[in-house]
Formats: C-alpha cells, sequence, structure tokens
C-alpha cells in the first residue's frame, strides 16, 4: 500500500522541485500525494504525472487526460497546463526525477533487496537467468526483471519492457519485497538508464557483457551508447559495498574497465580474462552433450559444466559463477 505524502514534505525532500503555482483556493499545506507516473492512463487524482521529455509534442494532450492533480514538467516547458491542476517544475527532465520520488513515497522498497543489474548489448537476458537459476538453487528468494517479464514466487508478469518505467519499476521492487523476495537480477537497458528509469534503485551490483553497434536509432552515436551503459555503475548504491562484474575480453569490456579506474576508482571490480588475470576461464569443451571449462580465480580453481551450449554461455556463466 502507498502511504500519502504531504506535497510540502515533498518539496522539502526534492530540492530540485519549485510549486510553480496552485490554484486558486487551496493551500500547499492541504495537498496530499500519493504517487508519481509516466503514464496518463495509470494516475488518480492524488498522483503526480510526470511530463516527460520524451512525450516531445503530446504534452498537452497527456496532461488533458490525466486524472492527476499535480503536474511535474521541464521549467523551460512552453505547454499550457489547465488552471486547475497544481504545477511542480524542475531544470532538468522531469523522467530524471521520476525513479528517485517513486522510491520515496514507497518507502524505498530497493533499500531491502540485494539487486544485481545486467547490462550490455547481447547477453542480458541469459545472465540474468542464470543468476536467479543459482541463486534459487542456494535457496535464494529470488524475483527476475527483464526482457521475459517479471518473475517471482509463482508470479510471471509481462511488462512490455526490458526495464519498466521507474514507477512500475519501484512497485514491482515493492511487491517483491512484500512477497519476501530477498534477491533481485534485472535487465539494465540502455533506453533505462538513458532515461533514468534506475535512477533511485538500490543497486549492489553491476554485471557488463558487452557492447556492439545496436540502438543507434535511439542512441546518437556509439559514445552515447557506451556512456548509457556506464551510467549503470555511477548509480550503484555507495551503502551496500557495491561491485563491477565485466568480460574484459568482450567488445567494449577493456574500455569500460578503464572509465571505472579513471571515474570511480574505489569500485571493486572482477575482470574476467582481465589484466590483472585475477579471473581466468580455461580447458573449455563444447559439445552436444553441455559445456565444461574451468574458472580460476581467488586463488582457488572450479570446473563447471552446464547443459546451456556454445562459447558464449562460457562467458555467461563464468560471469554468474564471478
Amino acid at each position: 500500500m502507498k502511504t500519502r505524502m504531504n506535497l510540502i514534505h515533498l518539496l522539502r525532500e526534492f530540492p530540485e522541485l519549485e510549486l510553480k503555482s496552485v490554484p486558486k483556493g487551496k493551500s500547499p499545506d492541504g495537498i496530499e500525494i500519493a504517487y508519481i507516473q509516466s503514464d496518463s492512463r495509470r494516475t488518480n487524482a492524488e498522483d503526480i504525472f510526470c511530463v516527460s521529455d520524451s512525450l516531445n509534442s503530446k504534452k498537452e494532450e497527456y496532461i488533458s487526460s490525466t486524472k492527476a492533480s499535480v503536474i511535474l514538467i521541464r521549467n523551460s516547458s512552453s505547454i499550457v497546463v489547465p488552471d486547475s491542476k497544481i504545477v511542480l517544475e524542475t531544470k532538468i527532465d522531469p523522467e530524471q526525477l521520476q525513479g528517485r520520488i517513486a522510491s520515496f513515497l514507497l518507502g524505498h522498497p530497493s533499500k531491502e533487496l540485494e539487486i544485481v543489474a545486467v547490462t550490455g548489448t547481447n547477453g542480458k537476458t541469459s545472465l540474468t537467468n542464470i543468476l536467479f537459476a543459482l541463486a534459487k538453487d542456494q535457496g535464494r528468494n529470488c524475483g527476475l526483471i527483464g526482457t521475459i517479464g517479471v518473475k517471482f514466487g509463482d508470479l510471471l508478469i509481462d511488462t512490455g519492457y526490458t526495464t519498466p518505467d521507474a514507477s512500475s519499476l519501484n512497485l514491482i521492487l515493492k511487491e517483491m519485497k512484500d512477497n519476501g523476495v530477498d534477491t533481485v537480477f534485472m535487465e539494465a537497458s540502455s533506453h533505462g538508464l538513458k532515461l533514468g528509469r534506475i535512477n533511485g534503485i538500490s543497486v549492489k551490483a553491476g554485471v557488463f557483457t558487452n557492447l556492439t553497434q545496436d540502438h543507434l536509432d535511439f542512441h546518437p552515436d556509439m559514445e552515447d551508447y557506451f556512456e548509457s551503459k556506464f551510467r549503470l555503475f555511477e548509480i550503484l548504491d555507495s551503502s551496500k559495498s557495491p561491485f563491477a562484474v565485466l568480460d574484459y575480453t568482450s567488445p567494449g569490456g577493456k574500455k569500460l574497465l578503464e572509465r571505472i579506474r579513471s571515474r570511480l576508482p574505489n569500485l571493486r571490480v572482477s575482470a574476467l580474462d582481465g589484466p590483472q588475470g585475477e579471473w581466468k576461464v580455461a580447458d573449455s569443451s563444447l559439445n552436444l552433450q553441455g559445456t565444461s571449462y574451468t574458472l580460476t580465480g581467488e586463488g582457488a580453481s572450479r570446473s563447471i559444466h552446464t547443459n546451456l551450449l556454445g562459447s558464449f554461455n562460457v562467458r555467461n556463466t563464468a560471469l554468474a559463477w564471478i
């Protein structure tokens, strides 16, 4: 259940927000906020409707259709908001604040979960499912969020997105927490990272698979695509002793390690086949019966066998074990 929050309290918590206008006869002290949504169809009267920059020319259409009494817009917007609405403004794309506000209104559910987020062009779905299966075998009560949907307990929910919008994501995490889930594996798409869908989520570990040319219909160039992936490691929760895992030999792996070393020098990193040789794959054997190899690291050697086929699953399962 969502707890209502007084608007004045919310404004104190988020100095990035400015109260622009209030309808005549209303006082900010008497305005209660239930939640925040970026989909006008999901809003209720006590919600904030987050008008993201990505709505472009549709902004006024969606504002006119929303039930929300509070509208959050960028302060440079020239859009017309009905006088009956309370208007909040911010200097940045409101979608970048949505996740933090949603998390705050729900009591920060992700803080009570161990969340591992996987990013990369290829392998996100395979790796999160491998991690989910391994953790379940170890007795963990796990949740999974990604391309195939949301999975926990006996539930499987289709969200339609690799990384759901920030409000949906926080509601999913709260439902998982309330149902006893302790560990969550999620896919972090470049779209989701760039649009701020994971902002406000307490992530303990980030895993990088690879980066190859893709999604250039959304990203202006490969550097923007890379920076969106790197964003995951910048937002790891410092209170949870965060760490990163990456495949150094994969496309983008070397560049990512160098970027982490230069910008996030205190972040703990485990690199598969990295320059320090802390984790190494050897003696790979691939046949129709499965895949076998030896994983060496941290002074120990482990023989791995999986029914999953293909050399790419050597890398995926090795990253999962690390």
